[in-house]
């Protein structure tokens, strides 16, 4: 199934004020990936093996090889609305969020520090964050 980059920002906008929740993946509660998770649940473009490893609140990189094996890496220096970012902090990658404007740097995440999915500002560095990498959702289409 095609979804494009509007559908993704739509469905990240509907999640803004759910109570964040260490691996929840629900509207009831989210962190950071399971926003992600339930983005791609809503627009039913799930991989057909879901195995999103269980992890640590701590960074500890262990997220990378999902969005690896499920996602389409792409240059950073091309950010678009829809887009999933891969934050690092000290190197080691933990934290996502979905692009919503890419001029101005808007982000949707789920965060612990405000325990809620929000909207955000990030230009390649914030409160120590760097932008790891930038994904693709499979079967995204501009527009």
């Amino acid at each position: 199934m095609t979804v494009t980059r509007t559908q993704i920002v739509k469905t990240a906008q509907s999640l803004v004020g759910t109570p964040w929740k260490h691996q929840g993946r629900s509207r009831r509660g989210v962190d950071c990936v399971g926003l992600i998770y339930l983005i791609a649940k809503e627009l039913d473009i799930l991989p057909d093996r879901l195995d999103i490893p269980a992890y640590r609140r701590e960074p500890d990189g262990s997220v990378r090889g999902y969005f690896d094996a499920h996602m389409h890496l792409r240059s950073p220096d091309d950010l678009k609305p829809g887009m999933v970012l891969l934050h690092s902090f000290n190197g080691s990658p933990f934290h996502a969020s979905v692009v919503i404007n890419a001029k101005a740097g808007a982000i949707i995440h789920g965060t612990a520090a405000r325990r809620a999915v929000v909207v955000d500002l990030f230009k390649g560095q914030k409160d120590g964050m760097r932008l790891h990498a930038a994904y693709d959702f499979k079967g995204v289409a501009d527009g």
